[in-house]
């Protein structure tokens, strides 16, 4: 959000296009995530260590008692695993390290590129080479672009629709990336609304849940149900939030407060 914000009040014509990776943690290759380690520096340790980790895992498929027939993956950091995420990660790194077209920004199998330009017309060519430039990453990185889950949103503008293949994306006055809700007029209203939402809803959990607690247990559901949700993506969004914005939120969080302070267990 940070380049976004930026290039707009520069006065350029903004995009950014997010993408998402199917079966992102079983496809990567060991090779590729050995290598990328070696290009980041690892020592021989750490990487025969890696090797080690990922090789002859073995997996199985249960439903209540029935299991399947082991079977033993080649590929992939395995989602759920210790280390997946950072492997993953670290396999992956190079599209923002050979981004041509865009600055990159992601997390494990989401990524978001923005584009800007001095024109429309400049800042649809950018976003067209980026997709081939995406799409030829994906390929030789041996992983498949989920086309079913890629967003287009525009600032300042509404940018051409984009086509992968048969599919064709049209561009959204909303997208969701790593939780928060981008719109396009730059405003989080859509995303203060669902956070007062779910503020409300952990207050009544903790009322509910928390009705046998004592306070100080009841403050660290406070902690962990509402302040995470401040908290999670705050960096994001509450340095621009109008005051409106922040009065919900702090409106929403009194629920909490009264939840904590309101259903404390009678002491015999």
């Amino acid at each position: 959000m940070y380049k976004i914000h930026g290039y707009h009040a520069e006065g350029f014509f903004v995009a950014a296009v997010a993408l998402d990776t199917s079966s992102a943690f079983y496809t990567l290759s060991h090779d590729v995530i050995l290598n990328s380690l070696w290009i980041c520096g690892s020592g021989p340790n750490f990487i025969n260590w890696s090797r080690s980790f990922l090789s002859n895992c073995t997996n199985i498929v249960q439903i209540e008692d029935a299991s399947s027939s082991p079977w033993v993956t080649k590929i992939g950091s395995a989602q759920g695993r210790r280390l997946s995420g950072d492997y993953y990660n670290v396999g992956t790194m190079s599209q923002a390290v050979l981004s041509k077209a865009s600055d990159f920004a992601g997390y494990v199998d989401d990524g978001m590129d923005v584009v800007h330009g001095r024109t429309i017309e400049e800042c649809n060519r950018k976003i067209s080479s980026l997709i081939d430039e995406r799409i030829l990453w994906y390929n030789q990185i041996g992983i498949s672009l989920n086309i079913a889950k890629t967003e287009l949103i525009g600032f300042g503008f509404v940018p051409d629709p984009i086509s992968i293949g048969n599919t064709t994306i049209s561009p959204s006055s909303e997208i969701t990336f790593l939780g928060v809700k981008i719109q396009s007029d730059l405003r989080w209203k859509n995303h203060v609304t669902t956070i007062c939402n779910r503020i409300r809803s952990a207050a009544g959990r903790i009322r509910v849940d928390g009705r046998n607690f004592d306070i100080t247990d009841k403050r660290k559901l406070f902690s962990g149900w509402i302040l995470g949700l401040i908290n999670s993506n705050g960096l994001v969004y509450l340095p621009s939030a109008t005051k409106s914005e922040l009065f919900d939120l702090q409106t929403s969080m009194n629920a909490g407060i009264h939840a904590v302070m309101d259903c404390q267990t009678s002491q015999p």
